[in-house]
This record gives structure tokens, sequence and C-alpha cells, in this order.
């Protein structure tokens, strides 16, 4: 807390998972999972060139987000991810609540891929496309509403709706077309 005296904050989350085929067909096809995320919540919104004196009892945030992330396929691949978020976070009444992210990039990169995985992706493009190298470029948006702030709530409400144009954005700039698959 209060990482550069202005009420930031810093977190550092670290992940991880396993699972694991101990018998049956799939016996050793264990998958493993490790990853952290980095996030800096600045008490206001920093945006270039601008200023917005935001009003009211909610204190709006930005929050810059970077993570990494490693997947090990037992007998298949091993693949590992870079992320990137910049975005912002306020709440319109105690019940509304809004997050913006205008930028947000993940890098997935194959390390290691078996000559068994690679042997069934030659029958299935589905499998390829699932090793394949990509930057994701996007934009997205989450939109959440409840009424369920009391200790006990009665008939409580909760939604949380979303828009994500990831890819979408770098599509459009390059020219992408679907019918080149």
């Amino acid at each position: 807390r209060n990482t550069f005296r202005g009420g930031e904050l810093l977190a550092v989350n670290v992940t991880g998972g396993f699972e694991i085929q101990y018998s049956g067909l799939f016996k050793g096809y264990n998958t493993y999972r490790t990853g952290f995320e980095t996030s800096l919540t600045v008490p206001r919104f920093l945006i270039p060139f601008i200023y917005i004196d935001a009003k009211g009892g909610f204190v709006p945030k930005t929050i810059i987000k970077l993570g990494y992330d490693i997947l090990n396929k037992r007998k298949l691949y091993t693949m590992n991810s870079f992320s990137m978020e910049y975005g912002y976070n306020w709440k319109e009444t105690i019940r509304k609540e809004h997050t913006v992210n205008p930028i947000s990039i993940t890098y997935v990169n194959p390390i290691a891929i078996t000559q068994l995985y690679r042997d069934s992706a030659e029958k299935n493009v589905n499998l390829q496309k699932a090793v394949e190298r990509q930057f994701i470029l996007g934009t997205n948006y989450t939109y959440t509403y409840t009424n369920m702030m009391n200790a006990i709530p009665d008939n409580g409400f909760f939604f949380r709706g979303g828009l994500d144009l990831s890819g979408n954005i770098a599509g459009l700039i390059t020219g992408a077309n679907v019918k080149k698959f």
C-alpha cells in the first residue's frame, strides 16, 4: 500500500495448478501451470494530456497489470504467455461499476512441442491452431451491477457483462481475412 506515497497499491499474485492423470488411456498426460501477475493501482484517472476531476463518493482507479504464465502439458507441449493491461475502474453508484481496458496485450509462444503432438496436429487443424504463436491486441469493457451490499442479501441480484474486442482492432488495421484459414 501507498507504494509511491500517493495512495497507490502494488500487488503481486502468484498462481499455480496441476491436473494429474494417474490411470486410463491418458495416464501420464499431466498438466502443470504456474504464473504471476503484478498490478499497480493508482487512485485517480491517469490519462495522458487530459485531467478528469472525478466527483462523488467513489475514487476512480487506473490499473496497470503485467503477467506471465507457463503451461506444461506433459507429453504434448509447453507454452508461455505474457500479458499487459492498462485500464480504468470506477463506480457510477454503489451498485454500478465500470471497468475499461483500452490497452490489453497478450503474447503466447510455444516453447516445446513434442513429436507426438505434431503427428496428431497434422490430422487436425484445430490442434495446430492451439499451439500457434499469437500476439493479441485488444480493448475490453466490463459492467457490473449488484444489489447485494447487505450482509444477508434478500433476493439478491448480480450481473456482470462484458465486451472484448481482442484481435478485432489489429485485424481491422492489418486487413485480416478469415477466408485465408
